[in-house]
């Protein structure tokens, strides 16, 4: 019977499956969002970035960006901020200059700028459409020269839960690896099974969304990759 039940998007769903299973955990992957390129805006970033002959600042909040742009023809003489490990090491597939902060988060981000010495003559926020405005205000607030793309869209993925291959009651905790997830999910099943289930989510602000939704035993992942999920469950393996 399977014990996990993690949240991925569809892209990234049927890779994370095998990682958790390689590492012995009984898991069911369900993909409830997918992510859509935005062709248009990437070309717009393609060609902005190729016409600043200044080095950028380039802020990258996610892996699905940070591919994006390792399979563009962005010269490798820019600086890279990513949100967290995972997405600067895809990055760091094409870009020799990627740091990321401490707090793998986009308060940890506003929080390196705000320590940094050196000012960014010109800062661009890489993102998906939609998601949190805390980064965007932050640096529209701060830095006169801002500019903001967002490369992909995220879309809810239609479900049959008749087709599901799983049965509710052998689910014993649910992984979400975004709060967009998580809110979809609760479009989805029955609130009473949803809030009786223990959580792993990946953000202090993700727990506290889950605890506003009724759920009632929430564990914070220190981040969204499989690794660190996988180190998460290793953890809290009695708890569970």
């Amino acid at each position: 019977m399977a014990k996990y039940l993690l949240l991925r998007p569809r892209e990234k769903a049927s890779t994370s499956l095998q990682r958790f299973q390689q590492a012995g955990f009984s898991v069911e992957a369900l993909a409830l969002i997918e992510t859509i390129p935005n062709n248009s805006e990437m070309a717009e970033l393609v060609t902005y970035l190729r016409q600043n002959s200044t080095p950028s600042t380039v802020i990258v909040t996610s892996t699905v960006a940070a591919s994006m742009l390792v399979d563009s023809t962005i010269a490798d003489h820019h600086h890279f901020i990513a949100v967290g490990q995972s997405t600067g090491t895809v990055l760091k597939g094409a870009f020799s200059n990627v740091i990321w902060p401490d707090q793998q988060t986009s308060e940890g981000i506003i929080g390196y700028l705000k320590s940094t010495l050196s000012v960014p003559l010109s800062i661009v926020l890489v993102k998906g459409d939609g998601g949190r405005d805390l980064l965007p205000k932050f640096l529209q607030q701060n830095f006169a020269n801002f500019v903001e793309f967002n490369i992909y869209q995220r879309n809810n993925i239609s479900i049959d839960l008749q087709q599901l291959t799983w049965k509710t009651e052998d689910i014993e905790c649910i992984i979400a690896t975004s709060s967009q997830q998580m809110h979809r999910a609760f479009e989805l099943f029955d609130h009473a099974w949803l809030t009786g289930q223990e959580w792993i989510v990946v953000s202090p602000r993700a727990k506290q969304q889950a605890i506003d939704l009724g759920i009632k035993s929430v564990t914070c992942s220190e981040g969204a990759s499989d690794q660190q999920l996988i180190d998460t469950l290793t953890a809290n393996r009695g708890d569970m």
